[in-house]
């Protein structure tokens, strides 16, 4: 029961904090993709798709395995972490080539 708590809290915890940045970069985005409008970068690029994975793990729901499969969902869906993601993995390129 004890460990239940504790695995419900982690996870509820992971998933408001991952749920707020995942929002705050997402606006970002917005506000320099469609209004022209830079409002900088995200604070904490990635952080906050790391944070959603830990919830995802930590759900109490299933078994770990069962829970595996679902851990790309949160670096997807955060506007901080796949398009930061792209655009190191591209520079990376780039920068091999050159």
């Amino acid at each position: 029961m004890a460990l239940s708590i504790i695995q419900w809290s982690i996870f509820l915890g992971c998933l408001l904090i991952y749920l707020a940045g995942a929002t705050f970069n997402g606006y970002i985005a917005w506000r320099e993709w469609y209004k022209k409008d830079p409002d900088g970068p995200s604070i904490a690029p990635l952080v906050f798709g790391a944070v959603g994975v830990v919830a995802v793990l930590s759900a109490p729901i299933g078994e770990l395995p069962e829970r595996i499969p679902y851990c790309w969902i949160p670096l997807v869906f955060d506007c901080g972490t796949g398009p930061y993601f792209l655009l190191v993995v591209y520079s990376l390129l780039k920068d091999r080539n050159n």
